[in-house]
């Protein structure tokens, strides 16, 4: 208490001096209960949102894969298939050789291409043809397309072509490259195929020997060559390194899961792996029958007669899948109709699509 003007004056109390002092008081379990579950609402829907986010961006990032390894597939499809059939000179009619014990699917020279039809996927699987047996793996289900040309390693005759042998001006020394420890010499190994050509006429015969002498390679080979090629002329002549190569799918155990992927193997040898996420590769071949140059229709290789070269344009189509699950939930197993084959599809959540192109091979059937 004190005095004002001679008049004693009452303190006020805190609570008057601090009016809401009174009225503060903390949150009721129902209220903090209340704005917990408030909380969880909230951090849920941001939880989803993100997660949909994620799986939206992973789809997105998946899709973009796949579309990148269609491109890759397509791109080096085509330009194996623009380039099969091609002996030097461009006529496929004039190869006469005969390849002793190598006429198989690996050195079927006189064609373009030919494969192999997938006519069971139960089991090791089956094709029409039979598979050649260095061939082995083959996701069952999956078609095989085989490509031959001719590979130009540059190497010119150095002399007019002896009885058993050519001689051609050596361009390389390889080294021990070649199976056996035996050595190379300008990309050849004894075994290659090679095919000898002059623009007119055209052979094939495997090398028994190579052997080099003052930078001339004698390659030796072990075949009667037709007698109508015993002209081969020295300067008009080149040599070739026969070029074949397998197109397939394969399956490969990856941390106890199943990856499929695009492989190739050439001339026989060990596959080499070239895209993942490929599941299937579905071929049909464009038959001419009138020699127009037009495909007539489109068959299978099973029903496709290889042994006269007709074949002038090939359909593939690829079935791509993602390289991990992306879809929210599994989809049914079905039937998926990939050009006239149908391919079954398991419940997964795998993300898949269809990938064709038609290709049109170079003149085969015509004379350049």
């Amino acid at each position: 208490m004190r005095k004002l003007q001679g008049t004693a004056v009452k303190e006020p109390s805190i609570a008057q001096r601090y009016p809401m002092a009174n009225r503060a008081r903390g949150f009721t379990l129902v209220e903090l209960m209340v704005a917990l579950l408030i909380g969880l609402f909230v951090m849920a829907g941001i939880v989803q949102i993100f997660i949909n986010t994620k799986r939206g961006s992973v789809m997105q990032e998946e899709l973009a894969r796949q579309q990148e390894n269609e491109r890759f597939a397509m791109f080096i499809l085509a330009r194996e298939l623009r380039h099969a059939g091609d002996l030097g000179c461009w006529q496929v009619e004039n190869l006469s050789g005969q390849v002793a014990g190598f006429r198989d699917s690996l050195t079927q020279f006189r064609l373009a291409v030919n494969g192999h039809e997938a006519v069971s996927s139960g089991g090791n699987g089956s094709w029409s043809p039979a598979l050649p047996p260095s061939l082995s793996g083959v996701k069952p289900g999956s078609d095989v397309l085989f490509l031959h040309r001719a590979q130009n390693l540059g190497l010119a005759l150095a002399a007019p072509r002896q009885s058993d042998r050519f001689l051609v001006t050596n361009l390389s020394s390889d080294g021990k490259v070649c199976s056996g420890e035996q050595d190379g010499y300008s990309g050849l190994c004894p075994g290659d195929t090679v095919i000898v050509s002059d623009c007119f006429h055209t052979d094939e015969f495997a090398i028994s020997t190579l052997g080099l002498n003052n930078g001339v390679l004698s390659i030796h080979h072990a075949d009667n060559l037709f007698p109508e090629n015993a002209y081969l002329m020295q300067n008009s002549t080149r040599l070739f390194k026969g070029y074949s190569v397998a197109y397939f799918v394969k399956d490969s155990l990856i941390d106890g899961v199943t990856v499929p992927a695009l492989y190739r193997s050439i001339g026989g040898g060990p596959p080499e792996e070239l895209l993942e996420g490929v599941e299937s590769m579905q071929v049909l071949y464009g038959v001419d029958n009138d020699g127009d140059s037009t495909p007539d229709l489109y068959l299978k290789a099973s029903s496709v007669d290889f042994s006269t070269p007709n074949v002038v344009s090939v359909q593939i189509a690829l079935l791509l899948r993602s390289s991990s699950e992306v879809k929210k939930e599994a989809g049914e197993a079905k039937n998926m109709q990939i050009l006239s084959s149908s391919v079954a599809i398991p419940a997964d959540r795998y993300m898949r699509r269809v990938a064709s192109t038609t290709i049109m091979l170079r003149d085969t059937v015509g004379e350049g």
